[in-house]
This record gives structure tokens, sequence and C-alpha cells, in this order.
């Protein structure tokens, strides 16, 4: 293993996921709230992908979840969100898209904070990968929720709410519903400037 893998293996054993809160379920059979996730995956198969191995391969699909912005720890601005997408998106064949998962109510209420659509928080890796199982139809109900119960603590709490990103999100947000309205109005004046084809008439 190289200096760079031994750096990346450790960095991701202490790495936290960025999830915003989508939608609260409080009905007693299912306690829990849907928690979506940035991830990217190739939209082709990638002939050109190798491992550090003599292993001959093809590879038929990547997905990756963001863990953080290229240049600092959290999202700190609207600009972190779109500087690593586009990063993303240079690679051929490679999209961003959204994952979602379930995360115990009761787990929210440690956190003492207000649990609002938009919110973000971020998971232990340890978490993360239990509420992906258990998304994935991999472990039972009660067992996750009793397993959620037991990771972290009081020092390393295993979910924590992260206000800074929630506002770099919410005004990346509303940046990407203002340019959505710009190009459909432009789209929609582009239209309106055609020349009108000519009635026909007998």
């Amino acid at each position: 293993m190289t200096t760079q893998q031994k750096r990346l293996a450790s960095e991701l054993a202490i790495a936290t996921v960025p999830v915003f809160v989508d939608d609260a379920k409080r009905t007693n059979r299912f306690p829990m709230t849907r928690c979506i996730y940035f991830a990217f995956a190739n939209t082709d198969v990638a002939p050109n992908w190798n491992l550090n191995a003599v292993i001959p391969f093809l590879l038929l699909t990547l997905e990756g979840v963001v863990i953080r912005p290229i240049n600092h720890e959290h999202f700190v601005s609207p600009t972190d969100f779109d500087i690593l997408f586009d990063e993303i998106e240079k690679v051929a064949d490679l999209e961003v898209h959204n994952g979602d998962i379930w995360v115990p109510n009761s787990l929210f209420d440690v956190t003492k904070s207000t649990v609002e659509r938009g919110a973000v928080y971020r998971l232990s890796f340890d978490l993360f990968r239990l509420c992906y199982r258990f998304r994935s139809y991999s472990v039972a109900q009660d067992e996750f929720i009793r397993q959620c119960i037991t990771l972290g603590d009081s020092d390393s709490p295993a979910l924590i709410n992260s206000p800074d990103e929630t506002e770099a999100l919410r005004l990346w947000n509303k940046e990407q519903i203002r340019q959505s309205q710009t190009n459909y109005q432009d789209q929609f004046s582009a239209k309106e400037i055609l020349p009108k084809k000519r009635r026909l008439t007998p």
C-alpha cells in the first residue's frame, strides 16, 4: 500500500457522511427519518479503470458517496458543491445523483436540534454503513434500531447536527432554483422570437 493509499484509508476510517433531512415518519411502526446523500456513479461500462494489482477485469458499476468538498473538511459555501460536482463530472461517464437512507428518529432526539427538512447532519461511517444496509433490506428493522443505539458516545456521537452546512446547502439549492427558472425563461423567450409559420389558406 502506497503512502497516499494509507493516508486515504486513515481518512476514511474517521470519515463522516453529510446527509440532509427529507421526510420524518412519526408512526410507532416506522419511527424513521429519510435522509438524502450525494453520490456519483458511472453511466457506462468502464474499460479503462484498473486496480493496483494484476487482475484482469471489466468494471461494470462504480458508485461513490460524497463525504466532503475538495479543499475543506465541510461544505462552507454553495461554491463548494459546484466545484466538487464539476470535478466529478469531468471524469468520463461519471454523474452526480442522490441516494437515500433511513435513520431512526431516536438518534435525532439526542442532538436536541429541530429536525427540519433540508437540515444537514453528519453520520459516522459505521452509522451510515448500517443505514445503507437497512435501506438495502440486509438487516431487520428491530435489529437495525438496536444496533444504531449502540453506536457512538458523548465524546464521539454517531450523528451530529451541521448548521453551517445546512446554510451552505440552503443557499446552493436556492441558486439551483434560480438558474432553473432563468434557463426556462430563456428557452421560453427563444420560442417567442421564432418567426411564426404563415397559415396557409386554401
